[in-house]
């Protein structure tokens, strides 16, 4: 959701079949974990997308999952 830009907490919780402090602890994890970052507006809190640590998990993620070995050796198998 945050992809095309920040939103407040209540924005986000409307948009999930769960009650408004769950999806707080939900942010509050992601905001742990550095993937997002937020803002207070007033009574507000405006949260919005750490592009660059999001992007540096999934690299490691995928990495760890799917070595760059195995993808050479892939490519090569289907080459032949």
């Amino acid at each position: 959701m945050l992809k095309d830009g920040p939103l407040s907490a209540g924005d986000i919780a409307s948009e999930f079949d769960m009650s408004a402090p769950s999806v707080s602890r939900h942010l509050s994890t992601l905001k742990t974990a550095g993937l997002i970052d937020e803002r207070r507006d007033g009574n507000r809190i405006i949260y919005s997308l750490e592009s660059e640590s999001l992007a540096n998990c999934l690299s490691e993620f995928i990495s760890s999952v799917c070595p760059l070995e195995q993808i050479e050796a892939k490519k090569r198998n289907k080459k032949r």
